[in-house]
């Protein structure tokens, strides 16, 4: 299947990006400022201070990593094929589509069981979900055990639900 850029990001111009990245701020290690996301629902973000270097918050583990100095040296990085399959996961994309998922507006993949609760990233365990429940329910979720020890039994877990947002 011939993907596009479009298949591999998901436009976001009708949120805040303030409300998308409200429950990861604990996260950052300094204002951050979202550019772009995947269609698999992780963000790419420009630091707010000199260095403003690039990071890639992978909401499926948890994980914030720099990747980049610089925009410019970000594209860059895009057009390499190992980058570009570990960010954007363009097979996953293409069999998610060929199994009949599409995202509408305001949407992208999201886990049902996230990797970070053993979820695995497979077709079956994606479905299409709006930008703002994804971000706020794995923001929610990772901050209340990411420093419990592997293996820990997880009995329980909350959302505060004031804090998702509704797409209407």
């Amino acid at each position: 299947m011939h993907l596009t850029w479009n298949d591999l990001t998901v436009n976001f111009d009708d949120y805040r990006a303030d409300d998308l990245l409200s429950d990861w701020y604990w996260l950052f290690p300094h204002p951050m400022h979202l550019f772009l996301i995947s269609a698999i629902g992780d963000m790419f973000l420009q630091a707010h201070h000199d260095d403003a270097g690039i990071y890639w918050l992978n909401v499926g583990t948890g994980e914030l990593t720099y990747i980049a100095d610089s925009i410019a040296e970000f594209k860059v990085a895009i057009a390499k094929p190992e980058n570009l399959n570990l960010w954007f996961i363009p097979q996953l994309i293409g069999n998610l589509k060929l199994s009949g998922l599409y995202l509408d507006k305001g949407q992208c993949y999201s886990y049902k069981v996230p990797p970070f609760l053993n979820g695995s990233v497979e077709v079956s365990n994606f479905a299409p979900c709006s930008l703002s429940v994804h971000f706020c329910l794995l923001g929610q979720l990772y901050k209340q055990i990411k420093d419990l020890p592997d293996g820990t039994v997880i009995t329980k877990i909350s959302v505060n639900d004031a804090t998702v947002k509704s797409d209407t």
